[in-house]
């Protein structure tokens, strides 16, 4: 803490304990805000350090680093020869220490210049200021980042980076919403939403809106027991629980609920956070790691060759000693009584290295380090490889000339491959599929309407302003949202049946699409509009496809959802929220409408995990469910990213049970994320399938022609997607990253689960088949998660 700052954090205990379901150890960190004992000092504190050297271990370190170039031990070893009385040929005077030193203190001095930018950036993200409770004053002061500690209570406003990773406790927003962007942690500029947990707001009420009251939020947090994850490298999962003082009642903390180091306060005035991880235990570092000394592709084979010489060095001596000591003999004048006894043979050897020394060139390193100085230079002032004013930023010269060496290129999807603008563009209700497979089924939607959107003047103007490390706090304020048209469907018969029949089927079907969201309605300043905020744009998509057609998405927050059906407004208390996670590949919300006791199970996600859990169906629903299977197939061909919706009308007495079990489960130390989901899968079940739906995301303009040109190039390229197979393999020929020439192998576990062998003999035989085809023959490989994990665990078929 900041000297004059007295709300201390003393850890209560730390330890670990083994997971229900057997799966991981889990451990977990306690403390106590405001405890009378001095913190621990093994908590880290707020500074980070991502530089290789000290003043005090440079000398060391980077004499470690040039000696492990076989090259720098070689003339190490010929200038020790020189100085030895039996072997020198220079009179003892060690003639290749001058090259030497050169080549060592030439690399020193550019490792040197290097690790100086990596300490000056250290120091301004270390230096950069945010704003810590003071609660002698009650009032925020401005302190450095690195005097955080774990227990500060800090107030970050709007454009400004997070400084630790922080539990959510206020924000200027009434319903406890705040939004962040992650591009610093995953590369994704979509807003995600965070929130205050609504437990802890409904025991204070000003810890959110316009004027939060400091006192009232001191005296929820202070003396509160908080039990925390051990520090890991998740960024998607996280556990905790916080007991304050006046309550006896654990509050179960989520992801939703946590602030990362790094991400940006996005269109919220300000938050107000508790920290629980600083400096390399936040989660931003602990995916950082310590800096390696990193290696190129020629280093390695400079490396080799030099290694190569050496052995060919070797075989001459060997030669040289035998050939001098079958054929020399002694002049009479040098008076030997004896004949070359083996250390004589053995000197004999050392200096005919001596004499070949010249073999390995000492200019060779030297030359190739300094040609890579003056690249990095070139790189970081070449105006192609700018964004605005923005250029980039050479952190390992050593590395130039792998950016010309690349054989793997690995690539996500959406948004990389992709415009990542979504638009609804096909459903199946029922058995029946509304819209059009026409890439423009309403006239007034045109071509240059569906294309790509280009940065809006305000994104790129936060683009420029951006910065990684070196500027923590934004000048542009605006939100860096998208704009774009995320319904392009149209049928008249689906409008029909919803504006006029008022079809109790379509109707569920899009009020699950509007409730079952991670949307969150936010009114436009300028132009008084409702605009939807989400984490994905797929949500975005489903919410703007239920506006579309009657059902407006009005309110969402942690406690309740409020849309507007058919001109009448419908609030919806929130229950439970069952997150989406690639684990689940599905989200749920239990639900209760107003003036209502009937609970309702809103589900949607993959089919592979809906189409599992539905209720048995009789006759005339398996008919309707074969149909809809049907037109899932045909939306997947078509290259729609698809997703089954569900519900489930919850008895009260079922619902009980399944709370009761839940809440024990979750407010437990000994539970983490992945044991819950089984309990959350216990009630995801007995569903009915009211409908699909079938997105499309567009390619970017020149994808083709760029994965087609790294395929001639002989360049692997790996695309990761979360759609079915097939939807997979269409995008594959759109993106000419799969060829109708191409022979394409396909395990997933679909194939696993047809075949009688073991999977690891499937895979395997995949594999031999794969080896055996002609080596004319372009291959591809198809693969999903259940035959991935079986590869990364075993060890032989990752050789294969």
């Amino acid at each position: 803490m900041a000297r004059g700052m007295s709300n201390r954090t003393v850890p209560l205990d730390q330890h670990g304990s083994s997971s229900m379901s057997g799966r991981h150890i889990h451990a977990l960190r306690a403390f106590v805000v405001e405890a009378p004992e001095a913190l621990s000092a093994a908590l880290a504190s707020n500074r980070v350090e991502t530089s290789l050297y000290t003043p005090y271990n440079f000398l060391v370190k980077n004499l470690f680093k040039q000696f492990s170039r076989f090259a720098n031990l070689y003339f190490l070893f010929i200038t020790i020869l020189q100085i030895v009385p039996q072997v020198t040929l220079s009179s003892g005077i060690p003639t290749t220490i001058v090259p030497l030193l050169f080549v060592l203190i030439i690399n020193a001095i550019k490792d040197l210049i290097e690790d100086v930018h990596r300490h000056n950036a250290d120091r301004i993200q270390n230096s950069s200021v945010t704003h810590q409770l003071n609660v002698v004053s009650m009032a925020f002061e401005v302190v450095k980042w690195e005097t955080l500690r774990v227990g500060s209570v800090v107030r970050v406003a709007q454009g400004e980076m997070i400084p630790s990773d922080m539990i959510l406790l206020g924000t200027s927003s009434s319903i406890g919403q705040c939004f962040t962007m992650t591009a610093n942690l995953d590369g994704e500029t979509n807003l995600k939403i965070r929130w205050v947990p609504p437990e802890l707001m409904g025991l204070e009420k000003d810890l959110c809106g316009p004027t939060p009251s400091t006192p009232a939020l001191w005296h929820l947090i202070h003396g509160a027991k908080i039990e925390v994850e051990v520090p890991n490298r998740r960024l998607d999962r996280f556990k905790g629980t916080v007991m304050p003082k006046a309550t006896d009642t654990k509050i179960s903390l989520g992801i939703s609920n946590l602030l990362l180091r790094g991400v940006l306060l996005r269109d919220t005035e300000w938050v107000i956070g508790l920290t629980i991880y600083t400096g390399g235990d936040t989660k931003i570092q602990q995916n950082s790691g310590e800096a390696p000394f990193k290696s190129s592709t020629l280093s390695s084979l400079t490396n080799r060759m030099t290694l190569h010489i050496v052995v060919l060095q070797l075989v001459l001596l060997i030669i040289a000693v035998c050939v001098q000591s079958a054929t020399w003999t002694s002049p009479p004048y040098l008076q030997l009584s004896s004949s070359p006894s083996g250390l004589d043979s053995f000197y004999l050897f050392l200096t005919y290295m001596l004499l070949f020394s010249n073999f390995v060139p000492i200019s060779l390193q030297v030359t190739v380090d300094i040609t890579r100085f003056f690249q990095a230079i070139v790189l970081q002032r070449d105006a192609g490889m700018t964004y605005g004013d923005v250029g980039i930023t050479v952190h390992s010269s050593d590395l130039n000339e792998d950016l010309g060496a690349i054989q793997h290129i690995f690539t996500d999807k959406t948004g990389t491959l992709t415009c990542n603008n979504m638009q609804f563009r096909r459903c199946a209700i029922d058995g029946v599929s509304y819209g059009s497979n026409d890439p423009y089924p309403d006239p007034s939607l045109s071509p240059r309407m569906n294309s790509c959107a280009k940065p809006s003047p305000r994104t790129s103007s936060f683009f420029r302003n951006y910065r990684t490390k070196a500027q923590p706090t934004l000048v542009d304020e605006n939100s860096p949202r998208r704009s774009g048209i995320h319904v392009n469907i149209h049928d008249k018969a689906l409008l029909l049946k919803m504006q006029e029949q008022h079809d109790p089927r379509a109707i569920a079907f899009f009020t699950n699409l509007a409730v079952n969201s991670a949307v969150v309605p936010v009114v436009d300043a300028a132009s008084g509009e409702i605009v939807y905020s989400s984490i994905s744009p797929d949500e975005e998509a489903l919410v703007s496809a239920a506006k579309h057609f009657g059902i407006v998405l009005l309110a969402h927050d942690t406690t309740s959802v409020c849309i507007r059906r058919f001109g009448h407004d419908v609030t919806f208390d929130v229950l439970h929220v069952f997150e989406f996670s690639s684990e689940r590949k599905k989200s749920s919300i239990v639900v209760r409408e107003r003036g209502s006791t009937e609970l309702l199970l809103l589900c949607k996600g993959a089919d592979s995990v809906v189409l599992p859990a539905l209720s048995p169906a009789s006759a005339l629903e398996e008919s309707v469910r074969s149909a809809m299977k049907l037109h899932l197939s045909t939306y997947a061909v078509e290259g729609l990213r698809v997703l089954c919706v569900a519900q489930r009308e919850l008895p009260q007495d079922v619902y009980q049970a399944w709370h009761d079990k839940y809440q024990v489960a979750k407010t437990s130390s000994e539970c983490s994320d992945e044991d819950l989901d089984p309990i959350i899968a216990e009630i995801e079940t007995n569903l009915d399938l009211v409908g699909i739906t079938g997105i499309e995301d567009r390619l970017q303009d020149g994808v083709p022609d760029a994965l087609e040109c790294f395929r001639q190039a002989r360049i692997k390229v790996w695309m990761l997607t979360g759609d079915r197979p097939d939807t997979a393999v269409n995008i594959g020929h759109a993106t000419r990253l799969l060829s109708s020439d191409m022979k394409l192998f396909q395990i997933s576990s679909k194939e696993l689960d047809a075949s009688a062998k073991p999977p690891t003999e499937t895979i395997s035989d995949l594999f031999q088949s794969m080896l055996l085809s002609s080596s004319s023959q372009e291959l591809a490989l198809l693969m999903d998660d259940v035959a991935l994990e079986f590869i990364c665990a075993r060890e032989e078929l990752q050789k294969e």
